[in-house]
């Protein structure tokens, strides 16, 4: 194969790679660049040519991506690291894993810095995504073996629970409201029980519409779902217009979102059923008469 089909091919695959590849001089002057580069930029390789960063983005990310030239025409070899862009071409911002390798001639002097960097947006997404599980799974093992203590609901582990579902769940609040039956026909009250509340946000144990509050007159329909085994999650905005009649949201306090799930107590075996999707969010237990627990904040 000789160097003109060489050339092309080498062409070819940086042109059909979705990785974006440039290649600059020691000074920062663009000498060539790949398709999906030009996308970042706007502009065609053509264009991009001859100019430096300063010519495409702002100051602040211009100076950021002299500094990582540098440190890899420093180290004599690759240097990484992660950053977001935005592609001027349509606007969507990236999250880019970009290596960036000095290139010499064959005496060994520098002659430029090669780039290449690749969108992982979705692939730390995923990654987000299976740590958040793991750990809102660590958080519900340790609830579970501390507010099952020695069989029988304790304050302290209940306490201990809530304070560790709130801590790994990143969330406000994390509640338990007691269900009190009620007569033929009602669906009885919910009293809140307990609750942890972060360091920064007002806590809710002491306040009164919270206690006794009608499922008939609150949310007939959530304790339909509870009833059904079910969970409740969303955005709290959008409980303001369900089904569910009027809710007074506010009662809840300030919040973002919240989760409901059940727990019940049958023949003095405890069974909790736990979720946490939301940045507020607060599990309820329901229990077939019997003396309240005693009100207590979990910190």
């Amino acid at each position: 194969m000789d160097s003109v089909q060489n050339e092309f091919l080498l062409s070819r695959i940086l042109n059909t790679l979705p990785d974006l590849i440039w290649l600059k001089d020691a000074d920062g002057v663009y000498v060539g660049c790949n398709p999906a580069f030009s996308r970042f930029f706007g502009a065609s390789e053509s264009e991009i040519i001859g100019k430096t960063d300063y010519d495409f983005v702002d100051s602040e990310l211009a100076d950021s991506f002299r500094e990582h030239d540098r440190l890899a025409m420093e180290a004599g070899g690759p240097s990484a690291n992660e950053e977001w862009i935005t592609f001027a071409d349509d606007g969507h911002r990236a999250l880019v894993d970009t290596v960036k390798t000095p290139m010499t001639d064959e005496a060994g002097c520098l002659i430029g810095i090669l780039g290449i960097a690749r969108e992982v947006t979705e692939l730390r997404e995923a990654q987000a995504a299976l740590l958040h599980r793991d750990t809102l799974l660590m958080g519900l093992s340790y609830a579970t073996d501390h507010i099952l203590s020695g069989g029988t609901l304790s304050d302290d582990g209940i306490a201990d629970a809530l304070q560790a579902l709130g801590l790994l769940a990143a969330v406000d609040r994390a509640y338990i409201f007691e269900n009190i039956s009620g007569e033929p026909g009602s669906r009885g009250t919910i009293s809140q029980r307990y609750e942890w509340s972060a360091d920064d946000v007002a806590p809710q144990i002491d306040n009164p519409d919270l206690q006794d509050v009608s499922w008939d007159d609150v949310a007939p329909r959530w304790y339909d779902t509870f009833v059904a085994g079910d969970y409740i999650a969303g955005n709290v905005a959008d409980f303001r217009c369900s089904p569910c009649r009027s809710i007074p949201m506010d009662r809840f306090g300030d919040s973002s979102a919240l989760t409901c799930a059940t727990a019940s107590a049958r023949g003095g075996r405890q069974k909790w059923r736990c979720s946490v999707r939301w940045p507020t969010s607060f599990p309820s237990r329901s229990n077939a008469g019997g003396p309240r627990p005693r009100s207590k904040r979990a910190r």
